[in-house]
């Protein structure tokens, strides 16, 4: 009797361990590329440390337009407006349209959890997007994020499209070289 037990048990502990392997292979298919991992790590540093989010460096504007695969656009901004002023912020996408209180609400949850400056680099950047607005890269086309840093003379402008390879990094400093307004806008 003992040696059907022992087998027996061994079998469930060998399935047990198959199932646990199951769910890990999951887990991994979920994950970005390796690149977005290192980048994840990156941000998440980023964040822990003493790196302030977007919302805490005083920006005076902010615009993301993000286009999607499927040719839907959203559209989050945000200007804190003058001392004493409530602030201005707009979140438009499918099907939604937030304004006024709701807005500013949802835009500096938004901005809270966004650590990027200045000097972050294209990736830090796309990730940042990603994680922080809930977007899948495979499904963005194209995003333009423009931030007035008070540290900053201009306005700081990154462009991303679909496929870019994060070789070159599409950052502005307040020029406008690919009449991206244009394009954005349907003119």
């Amino acid at each position: 009797m003992k040696k059907s037990a022992v087998p027996a048990a061994a079998l469930l502990i060998l399935t047990a361990c198959g199932n646990n392997n199951e769910n890990s292979t999951e887990e991994v298919r979920e994950e970005p590329d390796v690149n977005m991992a290192e980048n994840n790590v990156e941000y998440e540093e980023k964040a822990d440390q003493d790196a302030e989010s977007v919302f805490n460096q005083d920006i005076e504007y902010f615009n993301l337009d993000v286009v999607l695969m499927d040719e839907s656009e959203w559209v989050f901004t945000y200007n804190p407006g003058e001392e004493g002023e409530m602030p201005d912020a707009s979140v438009t996408g499918t099907d939604l349209e937030l304004e006024d209180e709701e807005a500013v609400e949802e835009m500096e949850n938004y901005l809270r959890t966004f650590y990027i400056d200045a000097a972050s680099s294209q990736e830090e950047i796309t990730y940042g997007i990603m994680e922080t607005f809930d977007f899948n890269q495979d499904d963005v086309a194209f995003y333009r994020l423009s931030i007035d840093f008070p540290v900053q003379e201009n306005v700081t402008d990154w462009v991303w499209e679909h496929g870019d390879d994060g070789g070159e990094e599409s950052q502005e400093d307040g020029i406008d070289t690919n009449n991206l307004d244009d394009d954005l806008s349907g003119d």
